[in-house]
């Protein structure tokens, strides 16, 4: 995957999130990251993403990163080239790797056909949590 194809691609909000903290170092509050979204242009209940405004929401976590209070376009700028390569890596091992609890009902629907409520997950899947990623493999197992 390279930048080109990462723009084309829309991912799950609830990833772009997990991915985003990563660049942060640590959780992002839901005020922040609703304010970070809205500096973007994403809309307020969007549940997708797509790879252009992901590759800003890293830039933005990047440059927060180091508790910086005003942003500049050009630094934002900046901080996607720096940031690319990272969010390149990290959505190709969540490709091939693993799924979010959340999305779970998502994944099966597209691999498989079904989606199974929440619930059904919780009673099928030991520990079962919305915000833990699980193997793709063992999803497909247990489901």
């Amino acid at each position: 995957m390279n930048k080109v194809e990462l723009k084309k691609r829309k991912f799950p909000t609830r990833q772009c999130r997990l991915i985003c903290q990563q660049i942060y170092g640590r959780e992002i509050a839901n005020s922040v990251w609703s304010d970070w979204r809205r500096a973007i242009g994403v809309q307020l209940r969007a549940k997708w993403i797509t790879g252009d405004q992901l590759l800003r929401l890293g830039a933005i976590a990047f440059i927060r990163e180091g508790s910086r209070r005003h942003l500049l376009i050009s630094e934002v700028i900046e901080a996607e080239e720096i940031v690319s390569p990272t969010l390149i890596k990290a959505i190709e091992f969540l490709d091939r790797e693993s799924v979010l609890g959340a999305d779970v009902p998502l994944f099966l629907s597209l691999t498989q056909g079904c989606a199974p409520h929440s619930s059904t997950l919780y009673r099928k899947i030991p520990g079962f949590s919305t915000g833990k990623s699980y193997p793709q493999s063992f999803v497909l197992q247990t489901a």
